[in-house]
């Protein structure tokens, strides 16, 4: 091989340091993902984002795994009243999700200017592939979360299509039942009085929305977009200012999540994030709608992130390349990882609904206009 600045990614223990530290460098990227915040783990009953790991999958796989439902509300048995003959069956159904390789790949042209910049290309190449990556998460989440059906190209939702909002797992201020009523009310914003409501419908709709647990204690979260939070902060009812001042009050010691969080409004962390899609025109092919953005309510098992492997049972589902070309003139490298998202939800009496999440559109007036589009299509 030729004397260039790369390390031989083909050595298997160089190869293993350089996809955990990209492995690394991803999940610390947000809130949501950063481990210390312990948002993400491996029990969907247990965390907003569950991750599922199967060694024995690749690129092109299905991970499928039952969901147990709870037992209908029934009087049980009383006393030493015979039971036998009266249990209750287990209902249960199965959720899917594909993995699929994602990746990108960078280059440099010509020897010269490696020897000008005071830089490691290695370094630099493996750092702009995990922010890229890291970009591709957020939006697959968001569109997954938000349930932007629009986007239809499968790189920028998770690898795989997303799946359509039931009407019972919308909430839209103002009583309204589209997103382009939603769009023509200038008083439908975000603010906190409408997550008040978003949390009463949440614990009593079936499948019901549960909680996270945070240093055990009970919360919800609540994504919303830059837009949104500019008009909450506009809004006269003050509840902005308590947002922050819950954060800083004490409230938020000890645990890291409270610092990465913009707000918290009784049990619910409120998070910044910039790629939530806007709403939709159902009427009209599901166009996007000026002036509108989709929020996401969420508590436990709101998003199954799935990781496969390049080769079975091996321990990354990362795979870092690097080498030189044209007589060592031109040097790339690329991150690849075999992954897979999708809102978590199952089928009831023949409709798909969200168990851990809901959607919620609201007015937002448009900062910028055609700029900041990551996939989330504006």
């Amino acid at each position: 091989m030729a004397d260039h600045p790369f390390y031989d990614t083909t050595d298997p223990e160089v190869n293993k340091i350089t996809t955990k530290d990209l492995d690394r460098q991803w999940r610390r990227a947000d809130a949501l993902y950063d481990p210390k915040n312990k948002l993400v783990g491996k029990d969907e009953g247990k965390f907003p984002i569950a991750t599922w790991d199967d060694l024995q999958k690749q690129a092109g796989d299905k991970i499928t795994k039952p969901y147990n439902f709870q037992l209908s509300a029934s009087p049980g048995v009383m006393g030493r009243n015979k039971l036998e003959g009266k249990e209750r069956p287990i209902d249960t159904t199965t959720f899917s999700i594909v993995i699929e390789k994602l990746r990108e790949g960078v280059y440099v042209e010509g020897e010269i200017s490696q020897q000008r910049v005071h830089f490691n290309i290695l370094e630099t190449g493996k750092s702009n592939l995990s922010d890229w990556h890291i970009t591709r998460r957020a939006v697959g989440a968001c569109n997954q979360l938000a349930g932007n059906v629009y986007q239809t190209d499968l790189r920028y939702t998770g690898l795989q299509a997303v799946d359509a909002v039931h009407a019972d797992d919308f909430f839209r201020p103002n009583g309204h039942t589209t997103d382009l009523l939603v769009q023509g009310d200038t008083t439908a914003t975000f603010d906190a009085n409408i997550l008040d409501e978003i949390y009463a419908i949440a614990c009593q709709r079936t499948p019901e929305i549960k909680p996270f647990m945070v240093d055990g204690d009970p919360y919800f979260g609540f994504l919303a977009h830059d837009n949104q939070l500019a008009d909450a902060r506009k809004s006269t009812s003050q509840f902005y200012a308590e947002w922050i001042a819950a954060l800083q009050g004490g409230i938020a010691k000890g645990n890291p999540i409270f610092r990465r969080a913009t707000g918290l409004h009784g049990n619910i962390l409120i998070f910044k994030e910039t790629h939530l899609p806007r709403g939709l025109n159902a009427s009209a092919s599901n166009v996007p709608l000026a002036n509108t953005r989709r929020g996401v309510f969420f508590g436990a098992g709101a998003l199954i992130q799935a990781f496969g492997r390049h080769v079975r049972n091996t321990d990354s589902p990362w795979k870092f390349f690097a080498d030189a070309r044209d007589h060592d003139d031109e040097a790339f490298c690329s991150a690849s990882l075999i992954t897979g998202q999708r809102a978590y939800g199952v089928t009831i009496s023949g409709s798909y609904r969200r168990v851990g999440s809901l959607v919620v559109t609201t007015y937002a007036k448009d900062r910028i206009s055609g700029q900041g589009d990551h996939g989330q299509l504006y």
